[in-house]
């Protein structure tokens, strides 16, 4: 009996643990243009981003990707607001490929 109650008290903090809130996501929808997309991408990841879809997308003529992205919100993070692709390249970038 006193082993069965001992293998039960010690086998608590592992029971508890078992049922954990569901992991929570930012999400977001960027566009991106064609020149940009491997330093964003590159970017995206660097942030803790994940690409969830993409498709190529053509708005005024001009063509350009169409991404979902997510990232695992740690406790407390709040969503980001206005994420663009512009968020995860460098002034640089955007001068070396500005058409």
């Amino acid at each position: 009996m006193k082993i069965a109650a001992l293998a039960l008290i010690l086998s608590l903090p592992f029971l508890a643990g078992c049922e954990r809130a569901p992991d929570r996501y930012d999400h977001a929808v960027i566009g991106v243009p064609d020149g940009l997309f491997e330093a964003v991408t590159d970017g995206l990841g660097e942030a803790g981003w994940e690409i969830v879809s993409t498709r190529r997308a053509v708005s005024s003529g001009e063509a350009q990707y169409e991404l979902v992205i997510r990232k695992k919100l740690r406790k407390g993070e709040k969503p980001s607001k206005n994420v663009t692709a512009m968020d995860f390249v460098t002034e640089q970038q955007v001068r070396d490929w500005n058409p």
